[in-house]
């Protein structure tokens, strides 16, 4: 049995009675949704790991360790806060892999997704009603902000967007207008770093038994995928997460604004805080 398993199953909660979410990779947070004003025991959550989907497209491997790290590290935690937790690992779709699931515990919630490719995927099971899908409160916006915003022939462009999300929702507005008196500082965002100050080193992480074990398996099963591997970069447990922000807020936002657009040999990511 992996590490992984080994653990999960250390962890496990009676699935009888629970409520079922699907939480695609995207959605890994316990902050906002379901998740967040839920009773955990009374909620069972599903991820998978589709072999399939992961195999889709040439992924750099670096991608694939932190993408698979991070969905067995939530399994965790989720399961340690009282969850049920079914991690589905499959070389097929995610709706093959739920389709069954649904069938034997009733019908799953889903926030909506956010990649196009996957509500295709789901949406069979969206018309049988195994599938229920509920609005994805990791957004800020809605589809419908992004028409309205654009109503009257005005012109394509995100700055536009990005105006009439701050002038409805009030964020950083104050008596209707802009925090700084400008809606955009751009023009001051585009020095070049010539060195000073210095480019903060990105912090590295042990690598314990599940992200090693995970960097074995992506070696072994994407070896045809590009990429150098380096499990001391990968932040994916709740609490390397939380370390890795609060090194980017220390060392990489106070100058991410005037060397955001900068590049140099000198550095790989200068002051972009590698969150995202």
């Amino acid at each position: 049995m992996s590490v992984f398993r080994r653990a999960l199953d250390e962890r496990r909660r009676a699935p009888e009675g629970r409520r079922w979410l699907f939480v695609p990779v995207d959605q890994l947070t316990d902050a906002v949704g379901p998740l967040s004003r839920e009773d955990p025991e009374e909620l069972g959550i599903v991820l998978v790991e589709s072999r399939f989907q992961l195999g889709l497209r040439p992924y750099h491997r670096q991608r694939l360790l932190w993408l698979i790290a991070s969905l067995r590290y939530f399994a965790l935690e989720q399961a340690a806060r009282g969850v049920a937790v079914e991690y589905l690992d499959a070389d097929i779709p995610h709706a093959a892999s739920l389709e069954p699931f649904a069938r034997e515990r009733g019908p799953l919630r889903v926030m909506r997704p956010a990649e196009r490719e996957l509500r295709a995927d789901l949406a069979p099971l969206v018309r049988l009603g195994a599938v229920d899908v509920i609005p994805n409160e990791t957004w800020m916006t809605t589809a419908e902000q992004f028409e309205a915003a654009f109503a009257g022939g005005k012109s394509w462009r995100m700055d536009s967007f990005y105006r009439h999300v701050r002038r409805e929702t009030g964020v950083l507005m104050q008596d209707g207008k802009p925090v700084g008196g400008r809606f955009s500082f751009d023009s001051e965002n585009r020095k070049p770093w010539k060195g000073d100050p210095p480019a903060p080193v990105p912090p590295v992480f042990a690598c314990d038994p599940i992200t090693e074990e995970v960097a074995k398996q992506v070696e072994a099963d994407y070896a045809r995928h590009p990429g150098e591997l380096d499990p001391t970069a990968v932040a994916a447990s709740r609490r390397d997460v939380d370390a890795l922000w609060s090194w980017a807020q220390q060392h990489c936002l106070p100058w991410f604004g005037p060397y955001q657009d900068a590049i140099s040999t000198r550095s790989r990511s200068l002051f972009h805080t590698l969150v995202s």
